[in-house]
């Protein structure tokens, strides 16, 4: 009798594998369970909009930026396609210069122009000259405040991009943190400091780009004429406009991070202590809620760097397109500065270098505004990830 108890215990052991195997293979991963259920809680759906928006501006260059596409290719292990990226904005800046190849062509020739009239004039004494070379001047300072005009616009549209789509990332992301267990660092990254953000993308979008944009003009009509001097004023403008930039993007930079740090220690404590707690008074069952959180905490985690991604992503994409055409526009007329200034357009050619160092200063501010929204996200989710560590 003992002996075929033995040997049914035996097979009984042998059959075991082959059970927890079929288990395995009919069974979805419980971690991707986890992860699918609370994606489907999150409403992704603003997000969603402002993602689709990027893919029509791009015409189609870009890869799927959803939350659910990104995250699918995270947990498959392919990777984000980077080099789709870099490829479409490569592809749209080669596009941007093609398409304002006119306005070079334009302003080449009518400086071109200008020099040869003022060769004419210093060679004749002419009034005529004079009167063709004040003519060709102005029509190149009017293509000029077009351009001016342009960069104003998308600078401001950019911003305004920009700070809507980092509205619609910033609840999600505060949820994903409270979900994780981060509550202090969720209470601390409150809606005053979107109030914080607005205000400062409101002062640099309303104050520092139109001081910029005035010292742009006061630059041109300073090389109407040697006998106008304004140049000190128009520097000083432009100046006043980069140092406001420079002082609210220290200030936002340190509150931020303040605020990031006190929140992840008060966390990662009280977690700790947590835990601690659970596993003491309850020993088995303790043991088992705890490393069940981890596990959940684990993978709110990993959405949560996940919309982190999609976030840094969408606001460099929504930079890099108006940066692209600024930066094309200050290439065409740094060009046609230094090609005409071997030729004798002296005056000109410090007008033309001059206004293209305007546009540098709007693709500043561009910059400025994009860093300090990728500082944002990023140190929202490090904040959730320190916690993390710390318990």
């Amino acid at each position: 009798m003992a002996r075929k108890l033995f040997v049914l215990t035996l097979l009984l052991c042998l059959l075991l594998p082959s059970v927890a195997e079929a288990r395995t293979a009919t069974e979805s991963d419980p971690v991707d369970q986890i992860i699918e259920q609370q994606l489907q809680a999150v409403d992704t759906s603003d997000l969603d909009s402002y993602l689709r928006q990027l893919e029509e501006e791009y015409a189609g260059l870009l890869p799927d930026l959803s939350l659910r596409s990104v995250l699918d290719s995270i947990r498959k292990q392919d990777g984000f396609s980077f080099t789709q990226v870099f490829r479409a904005l490569l592809t749209l800046l080669f596009r941007e210069l093609s398409a304002q190849s006119v306005l070079l062509i334009r302003l080449l020739v009518l400086a071109l122009l200008c020099v040869l009239l003022q060769h004419l004039h210093e060679a004749l004494a002419g009034e005529v000259a004079d009167i063709a070379y004040l003519i060709c001047y102005l029509v190149i300072m009017g293509f000029a405040l077009q351009s001016f005009g342009r960069a104003l616009g998308l600078t401001r549209d950019a911003l305004t991009n920009m700070l809507s789509f980092v509205h619609a990332l910033f609840p999600l992301l505060l949820t994903v943190i409270m979900a994780a267990g981060n509550i202090s660092s969720a209470a601390l990254f409150n809606p005053v400091l979107m109030l914080v953000l607005t205000a400062i993308s409101t002062l640099i979008v309303n104050l520092a780009v139109p001081l910029i944009f005035f010292a742009g003009v006061l630059l041109l009509a300073n090389n109407l004429s040697q006998n106008l001097k304004i140049s000190r004023f128009a520097y000083l403008l432009r100046d006043i406009g980069a140092g406001i930039m420079g002082v609210l993007f220290m200030a936002f930079v340190g509150f931020n991070i303040a605020q990031a740090t006190v929140g992840a220690v008060a966390d990662g404590v009280a977690l700790r202590a947590g835990k601690f707690a659970v596993k003491t008074f309850l020993p088995v069952v303790g043991s088992m809620i705890a490393d069940g959180y981890e596990t959940i905490a684990g993978c709110t985690i990993l959405l949560g760097n996940t919309l982190s991604f999609v976030g840094a992503v969408g606001v460099l994409l929504y930079c890099a397109l108006p940066a692209i055409r600024i930066i094309s526009l200050f290439a065409i007329y740094r060009l046609v500065a230094a090609v005409i200034q071997p030729l004798g357009g002296g005056l000109l050619s410090n007008a033309l270098n001059e206004i293209s160092g305007i546009f540098a200063y709007f693709f500043g501010a561009l910059a400025v505004v994009g860093v300090m929204l990728f500082i944002l996200i990023t140190v929202i989710v490090g904040t959730g990830n320190s916690a993390l560590m710390l318990r």
